[in-house]
């Protein structure tokens, strides 16, 4: 790709106004129309996207048809599992008041909530807020981290973001909010993409963690800087997704208009999706029974000190 150096805003972490092309994946899949370019800034290595959408079309992409929340819920209690391995069961403390922010549909909350932790959350989107009011009963606030950090003066002893930084278009001001929402001593776990992993300059445009919705992309040492220019302490920084090149690998792009073999499988969801959901419905308290009894006394997953991984975990300390 060829380097055309950009002078923009400054990096949020450096400082730096200069940047490079990095990265330019097909997104059509997605429904993405246009090019899709991610730049690396030229001072600390963070890879971002520029241009950008507007606030208004980027929102968009995350309407009703957004995937992430079109997973079963036998799926997402198996998922909440493993990464309750990887984050929770790293921290010396096992109960307290904790803040998810980007809860989804409210099944890892709930599953903490059932392990003994007192629970709240925070989702942008209302359907998937609603979802985890009336299947769980859990306590959820609609709308951005900073909105719910105006509206709600409480410091929480833990605070999850799990799959959230790499979305969030205003990053200075959501890591503000992040401090202000905890206390000296509270913890911060961080769950994302990792840009550093080893797979990432063999498969190049192809990698999985490139898609519209990621708009910042940090690796093992930008997410660190991000961390402690917050305010936290760093104590566990590792990765996991140990996978081969070809396992990284996003889906084969579809066509801007969507193929008619796209088109037939979204009907089929949106006949199966009620059914889905019913079935949900009654299998979710057995489902939630059972993860929590299976999650007592294990182990927390190992991560790779080395970071080489697909994703990076990052668990720190309010240090202030």
């Amino acid at each position: 790709m060829k380097e055309v150096h950009l002078s923009g805003p400054a990096c949020f972490i450096c400082g730096s106004r200069d940047s490079v092309p990095a990265f330019r994946p097909d997104v059509r899949r997605w429904g993405y129309g246009g090019e899709f370019l991610l730049r690396r800034c030229s001072g600390c290595g963070l890879v971002f996207n520029a241009p950008r959408l507007p606030p208004d079309e980027l929102n968009r992409l995350y309407g009703p048809n957004y995937y992430f929340f079109h997973r079963s819920a036998h799926r997402e209690m198996a998922r909440i599992q493993q990464a309750y391995l990887r984050t929770m069961a790293h921290l010396p403390v096992a109960r307290g008041s904790l803040l998810e922010v980007g809860s989804a549909k409210g099944y890892l909350l709930a599953l903490l909530q059932d392990l003994g932790w007192d629970v709240s959350g925070v989702e942008l989107a209302e359907s998937a807020a609603a979802y985890s009011r009336q299947q769980f009963g859990l306590e959820i606030f609609s709308g951005t981290l900073e909105e719910f950090r105006d509206r709600d003066a409480r410091k929480f002893d833990v605070v999850l973001a799990l799959d959230v930084i790499e979305h969030v278009p205003d990053q200075p001001s959501f890591w503000q909010a992040l401090h202000d929402l905890t206390h000296p001593g509270s913890w911060l776990i961080i769950d994302t993409p990792n840009v550093g992993g080893r797979n990432v300059p063999i498969v190049g445009d192809r990698w999985r963690g490139f898609n519209p919705f990621h708009i910042y992309l940090f690796d093992a040492e930008t997410l660190q800087r991000s961390v402690t220019q917050a305010g936290f302490q760093v104590r566990v920084l590792g990765s996991y997704n140990e996978v081969p090149a070809e396992q990284s690998l996003s889906a084969e792009p579809e066509s801007p208009g969507g193929s008619g073999g796209s088109l037939m499988k979204a009907r089929l969801r949106s006949r199966v999706q009620p059914i889905t959901e019913a079935l949900d419905r009654v299998l979710l308290p057995h489902l939630l029974r059972r993860s929590s009894r299976e999650l007592v006394g294990r182990e927390p997953t190992p991560l790779d000190p080395r970071c080489g991984g697909d994703n990076l975990v990052c668990i720190a300390v309010h240090s202030d």
